[in-house]
């Protein structure tokens, strides 16, 4: 996979500023952003991508790129020497964030019955779902309803003019039954409708999560960190 795709998708995740640097997370409706993590690191078999949050001093980035100069990255594995990173931005390692990234290019063949989010049907989804204003912004979202409510939603998380990120999540009763794999399907295919690039992305531990982006046809392209 080539490495500008980890470029596009740091872009999707984070709100840059001139030189590069994340400000704050890209959330479609912008009241919902919270502060940039410390540190992306994202990397695939053709090389890395590393962004900064814009008060990361220089000190700081230069001992990091001694870091990473130091280090094979390996795909689908988390770096050596993980400890000594996040020591050097002073964030404890039980708080890194690690796993897989997806995208998919092609439309996916799974068979939905999930209907689109909009103000019509927004009284369906679980309570505190959305914040107040949040439903004019991220089109496309998709909801999966069973006995009059939503029962999983895959919602427009992250968006810019290129690409999307999904945002998958399923009442614990209803796990296990198909119906995020059906919700992301749905968001997937209005997603490359409309000329955008659709992008998930998941923890190392949530092999549920996982196997939901390998039903759907997602292809992983990229293995991320985020020191936060």
């Amino acid at each position: 996979m080539p490495v500008e795709l980890i470029a596009l998708h740091s872009e999707t995740l984070f709100t840059l500023d001139e030189r590069g640097d994340m400000l704050m997370s890209n959330e479609p409706f912008a009241p919902c952003r919270k502060r940039a993590t410390r540190l992306y690191l994202g990397w695939n078999e053709s090389g890395s991508v590393a962004r900064f949050r814009n008060d990361i001093d220089e000190v700081t980035r230069d001992r990091f790129r001694h870091w990473l100069a130091d280090r094979m990255l390996a795909p689908h594995r988390s770096p050596d020497g993980l400890d000594d990173l996040c020591s050097l931005f002073g964030v404890p390692v039980a708080e890194a964030r690690f796993g897989p990234a997806y995208m998919m290019r092609e439309a996916s063949t799974v068979n939905s019955s999930a209907v689109v989010i909009d103000r019509s049907n927004a009284d369906l989804l679980p309570v505190g779902s959305l914040v107040e204003g949040e439903i004019d912004h991220i089109d496309p979202s998709f909801m999966v309803i069973r006995n009059g409510g939503s029962v999983s939603t895959c919602l427009t998380v992250r968006l810019t003019d290129r690409s999307i990120e999904a945002g998958v999540d399923t009442l614990e009763a209803h796990r296990g039954q198909g119906y995020a794999v059906e919700s992301t399907a749905a968001w997937v295919n209005a997603s490359l409708d409309a000329d955008l690039i659709p992008f998930y992305s998941t923890s190392e531990d949530n092999v549920a999560s996982q196997r939901v982006a390998e039903k759907v046809g997602f292809t992983w392209f990229a293995t991320e960190l985020g020191i936060p």
